[in-house]
């Protein structure tokens, strides 16, 4: 990505408890935070990876969406 793109790029890119990365054309692409996105909650990528922040469950901290856009389905990846 060229540095005259940044913002563009990021422009959906929040940082604090919750953030996500991506931007309004493609959705978000890389997001975290304490609690894992809905079901059919929509503006997540497919394949989108979430990081949850306070996992509980040992060596489930890590999702991925195995939905749509429209209405993601995140899925837990185990180590």
């Amino acid at each position: 990505m060229s540095a005259h793109r940044l913002p563009a790029d990021l422009q959906l890119a929040e940082f604090g408890a919750t953030w996500q990365i991506g931007n309004k054309n493609i959705g978000v692409i890389l997001a975290g935070g304490p609690t894992v996105p809905t079901d059919g909650a929509a503006g997540y990528k497919t394949a989108c990876a979430f990081f949850q922040t306070d996992a509980t469950t040992l060596n489930t901290c890590m999702y991925l969406n195995i939905g749509t856009l429209a209405s993601c389905n995140f899925d837990a990846m185990t180590a």
